[in-house]
């Protein structure tokens, strides 16, 4: 008998490549690294691939909240038999992540806002620092979002049946538990939980991941099974909303104004975009090699972080850029497959928005570097420089593991 194929393997193979020439890109494009600099990226490379290995080992299970009564009915459990139940009882605690992790993060961005805790880098306080160590709380909200929506969605709508994309393979229609429809209280969840981790992403001027997480949410609402005229209904009234957040910092309005515009007076605006432009042009189809661009040598200003595409397109060509591309497309496919191999509503829907979140931030970024989008700081996944993109991208990548083997093993157990 012909055993399902399991694609962790895959999917870690397409992301430490992805990893692999962010390493590259990185020193290429530092004129003045040393050891010191070496030293650090190396850890934080190292750290990076345990994280992968650490969550992949965790069951994703442990991101949604459980069925009422579990964790008490645990509790009870370990209460009566001893220590010999300690770890059930401690994976019962630890499946109900989602909605603290979700009020966590949200917490992380209070303190960033009103503790005085933040660090403010062009006009944006995204940084919460103590000492040497600092995090970007974003980052972690992104991945909350995603947990809980994810639960809300399963839990309170049918289950993933508009998606034929990611409809199980052996066309299982699995059962649904939850009310049926979306009641008033669950619309009003819905109308506080996304305005409200958008707003707070704004006010710290994190426009474009709070744009990106409202995408995201949309997405996961609709498979979820919110009614399309209901989901366009809250785009419309949320337009005014997004323009009050525009012009509440004149620096927003330039930036667009900037996008719209090539006049001279926006040309400090649209500087960096135009100059990712001239290394993208300069590399034309094989590139220039390693370490040989204009991004080296600081035309392209923080060419290693949210612009590290254009020392891609620069230094190793058309040809380069392409592959960047190919290894996104690639990880999305592996991910739908994943998805699609998954009989659990809740990890299907998940391995699906945590595989469609790569690629959507990805060709953000992308779409920013070739000024097609306004610049709003998104970093290219797993190959911009910065700690906290890579260490929450690579728990990404170690949940989606973790989909794709348990889906791959309960399929087997089967048949």
């Amino acid at each position: 008998m012909e055993k399902h194929r399991d694609y962790s393997d895959a999917i870690a193979m397409v992301a430490f490549t992805l990893m692999g020439i962010g390493v590259v890109m990185v020193y290429s494009s530092k004129a003045d690294w040393d050891f010191q600099f070496t030293s650090y990226r190396l850890l934080l490379y190292a750290f990076a691939v345990l994280i992968v290995f650490i969550f992949s080992a965790v069951p994703y299970q442990w991101f949604s909240m459980p069925e009422r009564g579990e964790i008490k009915g645990r509790i009870q459990e370990a209460v009566e038999l001893g220590s010999s139940k300690f770890l059930a009882f401690l994976r019962g605690v630890l499946r109900c992540l989602a909605l603290p992790s979700f009020m966590l993060a949200t917490l992380a961005l209070l303190v960033l806002i009103f503790a005085g805790f933040g660090k403010s880098v062009n006009n944006s306080m995204r940084w919460v620092e103590f000492g040497p160590v600092k995090f970007q709380p974003s980052e972690m909200a992104k991945y909350c979002v995603i947990f809980f929506l994810c639960w809300f969605a399963v839990k309170h709508s049918q289950v993933l049946k508009r998606c034929s994309i990611i409809k199980p393979k052996n066309s299982l229609d699995l059962p649904y538990k939850g009310p049926r429809g979306l009641n008033f209280l669950v619309l009003l969840s819905i109308a506080f939980i996304v305005p409200a981790a958008y707003i707070l992403l704004v006010i710290v001027n994190d426009f474009g991941t709070g744009a990106f997480m409202c995408l995201i949410a949309a997405m996961i609402l609709f498979l979820g099974g919110l009614p399309l005229w209901m989901l366009s209904g809250g785009i419309i009234a949320g337009v005014p909303l997004l323009s009050v957040f525009v012009w509440l910092r004149p620096y927003r309005v330039k930036r667009i104004l900037a996008f719209l515009n090539e006049n001279e007076q926006y040309k400090d605006i649209n500087y960096q975009q135009n100059q990712s432009l001239a290394a993208i042009y300069n590399g034309g189809f094989f590139g220039e090699g390693l370490g040989r661009g204009i991004c080296k040598r600081g035309a392209v200003p923080e060419a290693e972080t949210d612009f590290i595409f254009s020392v891609v397109c620069e230094e190793l060509g058309l040809l380069g850029a392409l592959l960047v591309i190919a290894l996104f497309v690639v990880l999305l496919i592996l991910g739908l497959k994943a998805a699609k191999q998954c009989r659990e509503p809740f990890g299907r829907l998940l391995a699906f928005t945590i595989s469609a979140a790569f690629t959507i931030q990805a060709f953000m970024n992308i779409l920013v570097v070739l000024k097609m989008l306004p610049n709003k700081g998104i970093p290219l996944p797993f190959i911009s420089a910065g700690g906290t993109s890579l260490f929450i991208s690579c728990m990404g990548i170690g949940i989606l593991m973790n989909i794709a083997r348990q889906s791959s093993r309960r399929l087997d157990e089967d048949y």
